[in-house]
């Protein structure tokens, strides 16, 4: 065994699982992908808490209008929501895959901000 033991929770203990597998899973996952994929959801999170609709109702602005592997499109009023916003979305949905968000397209519409981002 090497020098630096891997440390393994008691039995019986309660275990928190970001979807992640150990080495005893078919198909170990990659430490970073793990912190990877803990990062995005914490980023997810904290843009959800900070861009809700007035009164913190769920679902705020920037609306998802599409989504894939490949690309995450986003709406916005601009005299709502700050660009910024809508970036730290996309980047938090390509990070989730390992991609980082490259703005592709952006349309303004009556308020209306409209933008895709593609995942590379």
């Amino acid at each position: 065994m090497s020098a630096v033991a891997r440390m393994k929770p008691p039995i019986g203990a309660p275990r928190l699982s970001l979807g992640c597998r150990d080495e005893r899973d078919e198909v170990a996952v990659k430490t970073g992908d793990c912190a990877l994929r803990f990062a995005g959801a914490v980023l997810v999170l904290a843009v959800a808490g900070c861009s809700g609709a007035p009164g913190g109702a769920p679902g705020g602005p920037p609306w998802v209008t599409a989504v894939s592997p490949d690309l995450v499109a986003l709406r916005w009023y601009t005299n709502q929501t700050p660009v910024v916003m809508a970036g730290a979305v996309a980047e938090a949905h390509c990070a989730a895959l390992g991609k980082t968000a490259v703005l592709a397209s952006d349309e303004e519409s009556g308020g209306a901000q409209i933008a895709q981002y593609d995942c590379r």
